[in-house]
C-alpha cells in the first residue's frame, strides 16, 4: 500500500511507549483505543525496552546499570561476526540474528499473537528507535558518543535496518499494510554548532534505514526541528502538535507538496503529561481544526487535509501514570470521532 492509497480519515493511532507492564493487559488498551494497531513498549517493565530494545546483540554493547557502553575492544572482536549475519541475509534472507526477542519486545509478540483481530485493520504500525537519539546517547570506551566513530555509525545504522526489516516481516504476518516509524527524539541537537553531526549525515542514516522498509515509512520527532527535510524522506510524519503545530506551519510550502503527493500527517494533539486532565475533546478539535484552516488557506482542499491526517497522544505515556495514559487515549478517540463525525468521514 502506497501513501497516495491509504485514508488516514482522522483515525486514531499511537507512538509506542505505555505505563503498562503486562504485554497482554497493554495489548488490549491499544486494540481498545488505536484505529491503527501498534505493539506497545512496555518502559516500565524493564530497561531493556528503552534504548537497549532494538540493539539485542550489537557488537561490544555493555549495559552499565541504566546506560549502555560501547566497549571498544569488544566491539572490534564482535564486528565481523555482526557483518557475517547482514552476509548472510542479504544471500538467504534470513534474519534469526535480528531477531527482536520477546524479553526485549513483548509487547511485539503477544500483539502478533492477536492475528485475529489485527486482519481487519486498515494497517499496524511498529516503531524502532532512530540512530540519531540513539547514537548520541550511547557512548564509547572514549567517552564520546558512538555516532562520532564511523565504523560504530555505520554498525549502527546497518543494525537499525535489520531490525526494520524483522519487524516489518512479522508484523505482515498479521496484516499486510504495516507502517513503521523511526523515532527520534533527538533531532533538535543536530542544529547545535558543538555536535559536530549535521543535517546531511542524519539525512544519510535516516534515508538508509528507511530505504529497507517496504511499508508505509514515518518519522516520529517529539521535539522542534527542521521539517522539510523530513516530509521529503517519508510517507507518515508524527509530532507535537499540541506543543509544536505553530513551529511546524512555519513550513507551510514544504508541507503542502508533502500533502499533494499524498503524505500523512500524525497529529500529536492530545497532551501526555498531567495537561490532559486540564482538556476536552471539543477544545482539542477546535484547536486542531484551526491548524486545518491554516492549511487550507495555503490551497489545499479540506478533503486532502482530512485523508491525509491521523490523530495521536503526545508521546510520552509510558513515562506517566495509567491514570493519564487512559486519559489520553480516551481523549484522542474523543477528538477523533468528533472530526469523524462533523466531516462524515468513513
Amino acid at each position: 500500500m502506497s501513501a497516495m492509497e491509504f485514508e488516514a480519515n482522522c483515525l486514531t493511532t499511537g507512538i509506542g511507549s505505555v505505563p503498562w507492564t503486562d504485554a497482554a493487559v497493554a495489548c488490549e488498551q491499544v486494540l481498545a483505543h488505536a484505529d491503527i494497531p501498534y505493539w506497545p513498549q512496555l518502559y516500565r517493565r524493564s530497561f531493556n525496552e528503552s534504548l537497549p530494545q532494538f540493539f539485542e546483540g550489537f557488537p561490544g554493547l555493555v549495559v552499565e546499570g541504566e546506560s549502555l557502553v560501547i566497549d571498544s575492544d569488544l566491539f572490534a572482536r564482535e564486528l565481523e561476526p555482526f557483518y557475517q549475519k547482514i552476509i548472510d541475509f542479504e544471500s538467504r534472507g534470513t534474519l534469526e540474528g535480528f531477531a527482536i526477542s520477546e524479553g526485549y519486545a513483548p509487547g511485539l509478540h503477544h500483539f502478533v499473537e492477536l492475528k485475529d483481530r489485527l486482519q481487519a485493520a486498515k494497517a499496524v504500525k511498529g516503531q524502532i528507535v532512530g540512530p540519531v537519539s540513539f547514537g548520541l546517547s550511547v557512548t564509547a570506551s572514549d567517552g564520546r558518543p558512538m555516532i562520532y566513530d564511523e565504523t560504530m555509525r555505520e554498525a549502527l545504522v546497518r543494525n537499525l535496518q535489520m531490525k526494520a526489516v524483522y519487524q516489518e516481516r512479522l508484523l505482515r504476518t498479521v496484516n499486510p499494510d504495516t507502517m513503521i516509524f523511526i523515532d527520534e527524539s533527538s533531532l533538535d541537537r543536530i542544529y547545535s554548532p558543538f555536535i559536530g553531526y549535521d543535517e546531511a549525515q542524519a539525512r544519510q542514516d535516516l534515508a538508509a534505514i528507511l530505504a529497507a522498509i517496504k511499508g508505509l515509512k514515518g518519522v516520529h520527532c517529539c521535539t522542534n526541528t527542521n521539517w522539510p527535510f523530513l516530509l521529503e524522506m517519508i510517507d507518515v510524519i508524527s509530532f507535537d502538535a499540541f506543543r509544536y503545530s505553530g513551529e511546524f506551519m512555519m513550513h507551510h510550502a514544504a508541507i503542502k507538496k508533502f500533502l499533494e503527493r499524498g503524505g500523512v500527517i500524525t497529529w500529536g494533539i492530545v497532551p501526555a503529561s498531567e495537561d490532559v486532565f486540564h482538556e476536552t475533546a471539543a477544545g482539542l478539535a477546535n484547536r486542531l481544526e484551526a491548524v486545518f484552516q491554516s492549511l487550507y488557506s495555503l490551497g489545499i482542499g479540506q478533503a486532502a487535509v482530512l485523508k491525509n491526517s491521523l490523530v495521536t497522544p503526545v508521546c510520552g505515556l509510558g513515562t506517566g501514570s495509567v491514570q493519564t495514559a487512559l486519559r489520553a487515549f480516551e481523549l484522542t478517540k474523543e477528538v477523533s470521532a468528533l472530526l469523524r463525525r462533523e466531516y462524515s468521514l468513513r
